[in-house]
């Protein structure tokens, strides 16, 4: 994503999919989530990380150059793969002002039962209606409410 890419304005928000190259345990997601909130943290970007079915749905949110050199390094790293970038757009303000990054594992019947997680993977669906990660920002910031 170069910085021109997307919507104007310094604060912005990006949803990505991805697909782990191996299923992650309990101890590679805190591994993880331990690297991801540090790194966040020293760059000020906050969001949610859901994983489940070995898919990540992620949201970063934060200054533009940041946002972007961050993505840029999520492309790069190699614990996943069938990166998607689903939206990018500037907003006024943080929806989740107080996660480095939030985290909620996903079961198998939250995923099967929503259909804004399947067609999310679907290519064909974000092609037709691409108001479809409009909906998974609003699914996601329903979790960090309901969890926070």
């Amino acid at each position: 994503m170069d910085e021109s890419d997307g919507p104007e304005g310094d604060l912005i928000q990006v949803l990505y999919l991805s697909r782990a190259t191996e299923p992650m345990s309990e101890s590679d997601l805190s591994a993880l989530l331990e690297e991801i909130r540090e790194r966040n943290e020293r760059k000020e970007i906050t969001g949610l990380l859901l994983y489940g079915g070995q898919h990540f749905y992620q949201i970063l949110e934060g200054a533009r150059s940041a946002v972007t050199t961050t993505y840029a390094e999520i492309e790069g790293d190699r614990r996943h793969t069938d990166i998607t970038r689903i939206a990018i757009r500037a907003v006024a303000e943080r929806k989740f002002p107080r996660w480095w990054m939030g985290f909620q594992s996903l079961n198998p019947e939250e995923i099967k039962n929503n259909p804004v997680f399947h067609d999310l993977r679907n290519s064909d669906t974000l092609a037709k209606f691409p108001a479809r990660g409009d909906d998974f920002f609003e699914v996601m910031y329903a979790m960090y409410k309901t969890n926070n």
